[in-house]
C-alpha cells in the first residue's frame, strides 16, 4: 500500500510516497460501482459503458454515392467518354430509384443517395458536362467502385463496436446513434460528498469580516466533478470542531461513495478532519511527494472512501487532478487515464525539487521564431487561485538534479476542464 515504515490504517505520512505508488494504492483499493441505469442519447457523453455494444446493423445500411454527379456502371466509362451517355433519371438522399439502370445510362445521384441497382461507380459533377439529356464525362480517372461507400463501410453488423467501461465520448454517442442505440446501459454516477473546513469560510454573497474569506473550494470541487459526470452531494461549510466535522463524515458516509473534503488535514491545532477520519474509519495514507498538495490524505469512512484535500485552492485542484480523478475512474469502472502529456521547449529556466514532483501553472506561447514553448503564469503561490486561472497547462516537472533550461523540453499537462 505505501512506501516506508508506514502501511494501511497506520496513518502513514507518506511524504516519500510518489504519485505513482499513491495511484498504485489506489488501483489495489478501490472497486467500481455495480448498480447499471439507461440513459437517452443526449445525456450519455462522458458516462461510462455498463456492457459491451454490438452493432445490430451495417452502417451505412446500404451502398450510397459519396459525392454529387452521376452513376452509372463501369464497363460505361469508356462510352461515357466517347459519346456520352443518356440520364435515365435522379436519384436524391432518402428517395431511392425506383427499378434498374439500364446499361449504357446513368442516373443523376446527390450525395448520401442509395445506388440503385445496375451501377457501381459514381463520376463527380465537376468532371462532366451536361448536353441535353446526355452526360459526358470530359476529366477524371475512375474505376469500378468510384465514390461509393459500400455498406457497412464505417461499421459492420455484429461487430463490437464499444466495450464496457469505455467513457462516451462526442464522437461515440454520435456512433450509437447512428447504430440506433438509445437507452443506452451506463454505469450509475458515482455519488460524491463535499465539504469545506474553517471557521473562516463565509458563503459567497454574505459580507466579510477581518479574517474571514469566500469559500471557493467547493465551488472549484463542483466545477471539477461536474466536469466528470459525478452525482454531488453538497454539505457546506464544517466549523473547526471535532464533533461537528464527525458529523459530516457520517452523512457522507451514508449517502456517497467518496467524501471529499478541503483544508484540515494538515499539522495544524485547528486541523480536525484527519483526527476525525480515523476515529470514524482509517487514514491508509497520509502526504505524497507532490507540490503543492502535500497534505493529502487518503482513507475510508463507512461505506465511503475519502480524500482530504488540501485547504489552498491550487493545492486543492493539483490533488484532484493528479490523484481524485484517477480514483473516480476506477470508481466509475474504467482504467485510471493517464494524463494526456506531450513535450515542449521550455521559455524560461525551471528548477525542479530533488523531494517532490512539482506542478508550476504554464502558459504555452509561439514565440516569434515559430516555436511553442512554454512559460510560468507568473507567482505560483499554492493559494493564488488566479495563477491557475490564467493557465492552460501544467508543467511536469519531475524530481532531479540540476534544472531545466530554455529550450530543453518539459513535458505538460493540459488544463482543458478548468
Amino acid at each position: 500500500m505505501s512506501e516506508g515504515k508506514g502501511g494501511p490504517g497506520k496513518g502513514h505520512r507518506g511524504s516519500s510516497l510518489s504519485i505513482a505508488a499513491a495511484l498504485e494504492a489506489l488501483r489495489s483499493r478501490l472497486s467500481a460501482v455495480r448498480e447499471v441505469e439507461s440513459v437517452s442519447l443526449d445525456e450519455a457523453g462522458g458516462r461510462i459503458l455498463a456492457a459491451p455494444v454490438v452493432a445490430p446493423a451495417d452502417v451505412p445500411a446500404w451502398a450510397n454515392s459519396a459525392m454529387d454527379g452521376y452513376a452509372l456502371r463501369a464497363q460505361d466509362l469508356a462510352v461515357a467518354r466517347e459519346q456520352g451517355l443518356p440520364v435515365s433519371g435522379e436519384v436524391l438522399a432518402g428517395r431511392p430509384f425506383a427499378g434498374r439502370v439500364e446499361a449504357g445510362t446513368c442516373v443523376r445521384i446527390m450525395t448520401g443517395a442509395v445506388m440503385p441497382d445496375g451501377v457501381d461507380t459514381v463520376v463527380i459533377q465537376e468532371d462532366t458536362e451536361r448536353r441535353g439529356d446526355r452526360m459526358h464525362l470530359v476529366a477524371g480517372d475512375y474505376e469500378r467502385g468510384g465514390n461509393v461507400r459500400p455498406a457497412g463501410e464505417d461499421v459492420r453488423a455484429g461487430a463490437r463496436v464499444f466495450a464496457a467501461g469505455r467513457r462516451l465520448r462526442v464522437a461515440d454517442v454520435g456512433v450509437l446513434a447512428a447504430l440506433g442505440v438509445s437507452p443506452v446501459a451506463v454505469v450509475r454516477r458515482v455519488r460524491v460528498a463535499i465539504f469545506s473546513t474553517g471557521d473562516e469560510l463565509r458563503p459567497v454573497g454574505e459580507p466579510l469580516q477581518p479574517g474571514q474569506i469566500h469559500d471557493s473550494n467547493r465551488y472549484t470541487l463542483r466545477g471539477l466533478l461536474k466536469h466528470d459526470r459525478c452525482e454531488i452531494i453538497d454539505l457546506g461549510i464544517v466549523p473547526d470542531d471535532l464533533q461537528a466535522t464527525r458529523t459530516a463524515l457520517e452523512r457522507a458516509a451514508r449517502e456517497a461513495d467518496l467524501t471529499l473534503s478541503t483544508a484540515g488535514v494538515s499539522v495544524g491545532d485547528a486541523d480536525f478532519v484527519k483526527a476525525a477520519v480515523a476515529a470514524l474509519g482509517e487514514i491508509e495514507f497520509w502526504g505524497i511527494a507532490i507540490k503543492p498538495g502535500h497534505p493529502l490524505a487518503f482513507g475510508r469512512v463507512g461505506r465511503s472512501w475519502f480524500f482530504g484535500l488540501a485547504g489552498n485552492p491550487v493545492s486543492m485542484m493539483i490533488n484532484y487532478l493528479q490523484i481524485v480523478r484517477p480514483a473516480l475512474d476506477l470508481l466509475s469502472g474504467t482504467a485510471a487515464r493517464d494524463p494526456r502529456r506531450f513535450q515542449v521547449e521550455a521559455g524560461e529556466t525551471f528548477s525542479p525539487s530533488m523531494r517532490r514532483e512539482e506542478f508550476p501553472r504554464g502558459v504555452l506561447r509561439i514565440d516569434e521564431d515559430g516555436v511553442q514553448r512554454v512559460y510560468r503564469t507568473g507567482r505560483q503561490g499554492s493559494a493564488l487561485l488566479s495563477s491557475m486561472s490564467r493557465a492552460d497547462c501544467l508543467i511536469c516537472l519531475p524530481c532531479r538534479a540540476g534544472e531545466f533550461k530554455r529550450g530543453e523540453p518539459v513535458w505538460v499537462e493540459p488544463l482543458d476542464c478548468i
